[in-house]
């Protein structure tokens, strides 16, 4: 992004019904100071590449590029192969072909309902080819005809923007980090440099299964502590039995980073999915006492947060849960020396705080019952 994270919607999913009374009802009893705002979307994003839909873009495209600044090749999806945009999850119907940029149109939604046009400069497609960084950009929608788009797009008002930037909360970078180039696979988030996901012989996708995994069947009411991308709000939502799930994010960057993924889109159209943002160690004692029947406790590391492994805060999540409630600690690898350590702590602290604590390797972290 040009200046600092900024506010990006990118469908990637039909948006949901909305929320029938029942749901919102339960959601009248949180405390409304920390309902998260709207994030309203920013105009003229048409979709993102990731650093290898752009390189691919650039290989299956560049022997079609008209060597004549007034020439231009009309491609169709037979003529477009595997290529893909929005981190695999679309693909582009048709792409028009000139000397300085690359149009390509598609459709979204169940029944193709909406339609999008981006207009991606060879200029960007060339440099990201030779450079080979890795990252996630948004692609614009021209406003024009096709003259005045080709002209602009080598202009900055449509030259793709790297979905990076500052947070202004903890004055760390963060971006989104794609992780697989042969299949679609969620991003993870980089935040001062640290993954906010497992990578290392496992996606984000299946790091999310492992933590829902361990809170056994548990349906009801779920409680997310710590947002991240939403991929664990999102997962709770469509298990079975759930109806609704309460998440906190404490940082408006990493809230931007979920609006420019399209993994994320459920998080902001699921009505079973209520966004808090704020403190968790501030928010947790302003929850109704008793209101959930499982928690996902993922914390950045303990060098980033370490009140967030306190007593104070494992206490507070008990007061939420029901006796024999199930809550997962997302601590770290159990078999690293630093983890290792951390474990024995907080086993001890979860169980002064009226939990029974076990270990849950195959998940990273811990797994707790109410007492």
């Amino acid at each position: 992004m040009r200046a600092c994270l900024r506010t990006i919607l990118i469908v990637a999913q039909p948006p949901l019904r909305r929320a029938h009374s029942a749901a919102r009802a339960a959601a009248a009893e949180l405390p409304r100071r920390y309902l998260a705002p709207p994030a309203l979307p920013e105009p003229g994003v048409a979709c993102c590449v990731s650093h290898y839909e752009a390189i691919a873009l650039h290989t299956a495209l560049q022997p079609r590029r008209p060597d004549s600044a007034s020439g231009s090749v009309s491609l169709g999806r037979g003529d477009l192969g595997a290529l893909t945009v929005d981190l695999g999850l679309a693909r582009p119907a048709s792409a028009e072909v000139s000397a300085s940029h690359v149009r390509l149109r598609g459709t979204r939604g169940i029944e193709g309902e909406e339609e999008w046009t981006a207009c991606v400069p060879w200029a960007f497609l060339d440099r990201v080819a030779r450079k080979r960084r890795a990252g996630v950009w948004q692609c614009y929608a021209p406003g024009q005809g096709e003259a005045e788009a080709a002209e602009e797009a080598e202009e900055d008002d449509l030259a793709p923007t790297k979905v990076e930037g500052l947070s202004e909360l903890t004055s760390r970078p963060a971006s989104l980090l794609p992780l697989d180039e042969a299949s679609p696979t969620p991003p993870t988030a980089v935040l001062g440099g640290f993954n906010m996901h497992r990578t290392k012989g496992i996606d984000p996708a299946g790091d999310t299964d492992n933590k829902l995994r361990a809170l056994g069947k548990k349906g009801g009411r779920v409680l997310d502590v710590c947002t991240g991308l939403g991929y664990t709000a999102c997962a709770a939502a469509r298990r079975a039995g759930v109806r609704e799930v309460v998440t906190i994010e404490l940082d408006p960057a990493m809230v931007e980073l979920q609006r420019a993924n399209p993994w994320s889109r459920q998080l902001f159209d699921d009505p079973k999915i209520t966004r808090l943002l704020g403190d968790a160690t501030e928010v947790l004692p302003a929850l109704p006492e008793g209101y959930f029947d499982a928690a996902v406790h993922d914390p950045p590391a303990n060098a980033m947060s370490g009140e967030l492994y306190s007593l104070e805060v494992y206490r507070a999540l008990r007061r939420l849960l029901r006796p024999g409630g199930v809550l997962f600690h997302y601590v770290g690898d159990p078999a690293s020396k630093a983890s290792g350590r951390l474990f024995k702590g907080v086993l001890q602290r979860l169980r002064e705080a009226g939990f029974d604590a076990k270990t849950t390797p195959a998940a990273y972290g811990i797994t707790a019952v109410a007492r």
